[in-house]
């Protein structure tokens, strides 16, 4: 069956227009978003031809795995984060350059994966990638851009050591699975009702095992229970059975929100409300909360994204804003980081870099970057130097998520 083409957006002239009334373009008293600090003097780039009249168009690929489980709402969010970066900064600053977006889905296949990454080197006009949440197979798509010369950026956590393959400008704005993993472990640690035993509990997916190994690794109470969870009525209850008759005191989750939702639903509705539920990034979304009711209230969640939603710098309260009149609803979960992504290289764009292998030299040279998030500090292979410091952690309050201090879940 023949692919329908990847989804094309309007450029920043037309999109200025759609948010002309969410962001004034008046003179401010510090740049919208962020800086770049590279540790060596700039690289020398390519010129968006300052002498012509019409600036140079480029486009950003933002490749994405819609198929794989990943929550819609966190990869949209992530999506039109990006693009009002770039309209944002085409109205306050101007750009020498017309950025488009342009959508792929990998579908979570491999094949499919190979497909895009043919795809988008085979495009001279695309000169970066972002990475949604959650893109799996991201070693296979990386060591193609690499080999095209296509520079990249990544808000996924999937794929291990991946700053080890040696790829010129990359740079990962977000912790990795293991790193969460361990960040869930640590946490449950923290729980009195862990010394009852901790139920280790899965979708069977790779990512899901993968949190939950670098968890486990992370705490030393008991484990009584490892399962996977399938998305069926009668598993979800089976499942509940089997806590019930463990008398674990934590519930160790690392599957999606839609099944996370329902297997705490059907805790409750076990008498288990007392048990504690703690998940990775898959449940910190809206829809968990739309889902699981008033019977989430009290889940843990650790996820590589950070929420300013209670912020009060000016910055972010701008950001929010900007957001929810343009799209209709606050800020999801990695928004702020695609937000920070696209800023990175809105850098690049103003500094002149107008071609593939300028835009990576001017990543490659980035080594921090004051983010809206945080400041990002890069490792030499283009991870967080300390992905730790890149976490967050969440309890369902009110039906709301509410962040918490790092010092105490």
């Amino acid at each position: 069956m023949k692919r329908p083409a990847p989804m094309r957006l309007v450029t920043l002239g037309v999109l200025a227009v759609a948010v002309a009334g969410a962001c004034t373009p008046s003179a401010e008293p510090a740049p919208l978003g962020p800086t770049s600090r590279p540790s060596a003097p700039a690289p020398t780039v390519g010129t968006a031809s300052p002498t012509s009249e019409e600036p140079v168009n480029l486009t950003v690929a933002f490749v994405e795995a819609l198929e794989d489980g990943e929550p819609l709402d966190r990869v949209t969010a992530a999506f039109q984060a990006a693009r009002l970066a770039f309209s944002n900064a085409e109205l306050v600053g101007g750009l020498p350059v017309d950025v488009e977006v342009v959508m792929y889905d990998t579908e979570g296949d491999s094949a499919r994966t190979a497909e895009v990454a043919a795809e988008v080197t085979a495009a001279p006009e695309i000169v970066a990638v972002i990475a949604a949440p959650g893109l799996v197979h991201q070693q296979a798509l990386g060591d193609a851009l690499a080999a095209a010369g296509v520079p990249w950026l990544s808000l996924s956590g999937e794929g291990a050591r991946l700053e080890e393959r040696g790829w010129r400008g990359w740079r990962r704005l977000v912790a990795d699975r293991g790193a969460e993993g361990a960040m869930l472990g640590r946490t449950v640690d923290t729980l009195r009702r862990s010394e009852r035993g901790v139920c280790v509990m899965g979708d069977g997916t790779s990512s899901s095992d993968a949190l939950l190994r670098a968890a486990v690794r992370a705490f030393d109470d008991p484990v009584v229970l490892r399962s996977t969870v399938a998305e069926t009525q009668q598993e979800v209850s089976d499942s509940a059975a089997v806590v019930a008759a463990t008398g674990c005191g934590v519930v160790l989750f690392g599957g999606n929100g839609s099944l996370g939702a329902a297997l705490r639903r059907q805790l409750v509705e076990e008498r288990l409300a007392e048990v504690a539920f703690v998940g990775g990034d898959g449940i910190r979304d809206r829809s968990f909360l739309e889902a699981v009711g008033p019977a989430g209230e009290g889940t843990l969640a650790a996820c590589p994204c950070v929420d300013v939603s209670t912020s009060i710098d000016l910055a972010a309260q701008r950001f929010i804003q900007d957001y929810q009149s343009e799209f209709g609803l606050p800020p999801g979960p990695y928004a702020v980081e695609a937000w920070d992504a696209a800023r990175m290289l809105v850098a690049a764009f103003r500094a002149g870099a107008a071609t593939r292998e300028a835009v990576g030299a001017a990543l490659e040279a980035t080594t921090a970057f004051d983010g809206l998030a945080r400041t990002y500090r890069f490792g030499p292979g283009g991870d967080l130097a300390d992905p730790s410091r890149a976490l967050s952690l969440s309890r369902v309050q009110g039906g709301r998520w509410l962040e918490l201090p790092s010092t105490s879940p």
